[in-house]
């Protein structure tokens, strides 16, 4: 075979490769590439931002951390346009001089954060191992020079890479293996000799297995160090501070080591197991390294939360002076009508102790503090005046983990919402589709996104923000939507069932019995009935008083819980609170009931077995969407009514399984268990056609 365009590097070409067998969908893909790239870009500028602009985080961790956000950005820059070009307009093509330019940027940017992590190794030992000696050891100058010598020394190191490739001549297909070139890609490509490629590859990825031995010797010395602290808590104290850091090393080194033992042990695994770890490696540590280092460090947390919040010094100030007022009030059994709270200006409110001092003034009678100012902000706290805002409740006594705890629960909104959207796109789309049955399910899809919506702005903003304070109005509204959306879904479970008892006891008139005027009314007098019904509750909890604690148990609003804050009389909320269950949920769930009986009577009158079972298949689906609503429902009334004596968190799981899992279940079950939506959704993404490819 002749040379492919020879050794002419100026003509020669190469083809970058998206997900094989997935051409058609790449249009899809590119949104979650797209948004991992766009919350890299964020993350790393805003880390570099926060560092350059506030003069407390002018120290040498900071520094360091301001490299690695560095090599982050340059590592996403370095993959962003090819891959989102193929996978945005298809451009496949890439010329060698480019293809060797991203291939350098790429592998030299790799390892600068290889680097990168090792001083920052070191950086936690002299802090631990020799915290008096950190500033002089570790300064200013020194930082400099070890980041200069660390980028010269990758960039000699790298910088072969391109011209040994430009030597070799090229004489077989130019198809390269992903979306952006990788020295070990392009030199499979040649036919003469690659063996010094080789063989420096291995010399320039033994740098960064020198960086991963020596950040496991520094911390083998900052495990003995601690080891010898004398308290648990100061032990503890000293690892904490190493736990953004750790978790860069395993977010950088785990997903390199995969890939580096895939490519040499299981080469006979389906080609998108190699791209997907390859992707992982590129994409992944510079998207949450920043989310860690934002999470777990907490001067940077407390920076990004006072620029994106700047009252939430005020609120927690007037929370912790509040909630002491209670207490205070509480234990020396004061009859309070009147209570005057006095807050400074938000940025005042830092000290515990000045509020501390003010109340005990004020409750409990004592000679009066020097140095508050009345000039800003007073809240009258008495049983006439309402309340402006709630406080929401995330997990108590978890605060410092709501950044963990964030993780699984962004997972579930996402799966909820793309899930629905699924739903609802192939139902759209595929006029095959356009059947009563799918109609009610898109009902069932759009009811589960407006549930999953309606809680996520505030259950994120605690998790993320610790933004804790909402005003009535807003909370009313979330609290009709929640409701109305819940009862929705028990009136589609009906009209779903309605549905299965016309398909198999009078088949012959189903299209006739369920039209599509009939489903667009059936869909409107749910709706209606649901909101006709729950409107009433904002405006009786509205007329309210509240004087009691304002803190919410959850972090959404409830009827139930917020009519538990107002002092006055709530024997019209409790009566219409049930008025409207039995009215809707209770006689839904009979309904239901009576329709399966039927059902059942009709399917074993079939005489064939094959056609029972086939019957009662077509009910499966429908059935586990039921018992994914109404088990939990049911569970979370009963640890209600005769559970007060659990824990507070069993109630706070209950109610978020009551509120997520009928959203995140339900196009997961109806894609699994039906066989039309399996098989549209299958062809949409060319999931069988990837599997023949791979095979």
């Amino acid at each position: 075979m002749s040379p492919l365009n020879g050794t002419n590097i100026k003509v020669l070409k190469f083809l970058l490769t998206g997900i094989p067998g997935l051409e058609k969908s790449h249009i899809w893909i590119a949104i979650p590439f797209s948004s991992a790239y766009l919350v890299s870009l964020l993350g790393n500028f805003t880390i570099l931002f926060f560092i350059k602009t506030e003069p407390s985080l002018h120290e040498p961790m900071y520094y360091f951390l301001s490299m690695l956000s560095i090599s982050n950005l340059g590592l996403s820059l370095s993959s962003l346009p090819t891959t989102l070009g193929l996978f945005l307009f298809s451009v496949h093509e890439i010329h060698a001089a480019a293809c060797f330019a991203q291939e350098f940027f790429i592998h030299l940017f790799t390892v600068s954060e290889a680097s990168v992590l090792s001083v920052m190794a070191f950086d936690r030992y002299v802090a631990i191992h020799n915290p008096l000696r950190y500033s002089t050891i570790l300064t200013s100058s020194r930082v400099i020079k070890t980041g200069v010598l660390l980028t010269s020394k990758n960039v000699l190191l790298i910088l072969p890479l391109p011209f040994l490739l430009q030597r070799l001549i090229y004489c077989h297909q130019n198809l390269l293996s992903h979306s952006y070139c990788l020295h070990q890609d392009v030199m499979k490509l040649a036919c003469s000799d690659n063996r010094v490629n080789v063989v420096y590859g291995l010399f320039a990825a033994l740098s960064t297995i020198l960086d991963l031995l020596f950040i496991t010797f520094s911390y083998i010395m900052i495990l003995k160090t601690v080891l010898s602290i004398a308290t648990p808590r100061e032990q503890f104290k000293a690892l904490n501070t190493c736990i953004s850091h750790i978790c860069a090393v395993l977010i950088f080194y785990a997903p390199m080591l995969s890939a580096a033992m895939l490519h040499r042990f299981a080469r006979d695994l389906s080609p998108l197991i190699h791209i997907l770890m390859a992707d992982v490696f590129l994409l992944v540590p510079p998207l949450m390294n920043p989310i860690v280092y934002c999470v777990k460090t907490r001067q940077i947390q407390e920076k990004v939360v006072e620029k994106l919040c700047p009252k939430r010094k005020m609120i927690k100030g007037m929370r912790k002076g509040i909630h002491y007022l209670e207490v205070s009030a509480f234990e020396k059994k004061l009859e309070v009508t009147t209570l005057k709270i006095i807050l400074f200006n938000s940025y005042c409110i830092s000290s515990h102790s000045s509020i501390h001092a003010f109340i005990q003034h004020t409750v409990l009678g004592s000679k009066p503090v020097q140095g508050l100012q009345d000039s800003t902000m007073t809240i009258l706290y008495n049983s006439s005046l309402q309340k402006a805002t709630f406080f929401l409740t995330g997990f108590q006594g978890l605060e410092d983990l709501h950044g963990w705890i964030s993780i699984p629960f962004c997972f579930i909104y996402l799966t909820v919402i793309i899930g629905n959207l699924t739903i609802l796109h192939v139902i759209h789309t595929d006029v095959t589709l356009h059947e009563p049955m799918y109609y009610f399910l898109a009902m069932l899809a759009l009811t589960d996104l407006g549930l999953c919506l309606s809680t996520l702005p505030t259950v994120l903003g605690i998790f993320w923000f610790d933004a804790r304070e909402i005003g009535i109005p807003a909370c009313f509204t979330q609290l009709f939507f929640i409701h109305t959306l819940s009862l929705v879904e028990s009136s589609v479970l009906l009209s779903m069932s309605i549905d299965r008892y016309v398909a198999i006891c009078n088949p012959l008139h189903y299209s006739t019995v369920l039209t599509p005027a009939r489903i667009v009314k059936m869909g409107l007098i749910s709706v209606l009935r649901s909101a006709l019904l729950i409107l009433p509750l904002p405006f009786l909890l509205k007329r309210f008083q509240y004087c009691r604690s304002h803190v919410l148990a959850h972090a959404y609003c409830l009827h139930l819980e917020i009519m538990k804050l107002a002092c006055s009389s709530i024997i019209v909320n409790h009566i219409y609170g049930l008025f409207v269950v039995a009215c809707t949920v209770g006689i839904d769930s009979l309904l239901i009931f009576l329709s399966y009986a039927l059902i059942l009577r009709t399917v074993l009158s079939i005489a064939s077995r094959l056609e029972r079972h086939r019957a009662l298949n077509t009910c499966v689906s429908h059935m586990c969407a039921v018992l994914l609503f109404y088990i939990p429902m049911i569970g979370l009334s009963l640890v209600h009514r005769f559970g007060e004596h659990l824990p507070h968190m069993v109630h706070l799981l209950m109610s978020y399984v009551y509120l997520l899992v009928p959203p995140l279940m339900n196009p997961i079950v109806y894609s699994i268990k039906t066989k039309q939506i399996r098989q549209r959704i299958a062809k949409k993404f060319e999931f069988i056609k990837s599997l023949k490819c791979f095979q």
